[in-house]
């Protein structure tokens, strides 16, 4: 609800304006439940070398598996696990930049 209200009696054209909020404040989860995404270092498919190893390793991995009789669920599971193990063992995983704090003791 928004109320305009008179000034100050001034040359002016500015209104008071009044207003009530309802604010809703979502919790923090907690750090045990927060989910921490694994991030690879794609960077590294830039070079040709560990891209070649990293599709042949793909390539290799997904044919191994009999996946022909799973349903697309099962299918879509195995192909997500295939990728994440040959991605962390062979591109890595990015390593967090720590940025520094705004407000230092200095400031």
């Amino acid at each position: 609800m928004f109320v305009a209200t008179g000034g100050a009696d001034v040359a002016s054209d500015h209104h008071l304006i009044v207003s009530q909020l309802k604010l809703k404040l979502a919790a923090n989860k907690p750090s045990s439940q927060r989910v921490i995404r694994k991030k690879f270092n794609i960077e590294k498919l830039n070079h040709g070398e560990i891209r070649k190893k990293f599709e042949e390793e793909l390539k290799e991995s997904l044919e191994q598996e009999n996946m022909k009789e799973l349903d697309p669920n099962e299918h879509w599971t195995k192909i997500k696990e295939i990728m994440f193990t040959k991605g962390e063992n062979v591109l890595g995983l990015r390593q967090r930049k720590y940025t520094r704090d705004w407000i230092t003791e200095e400031t």
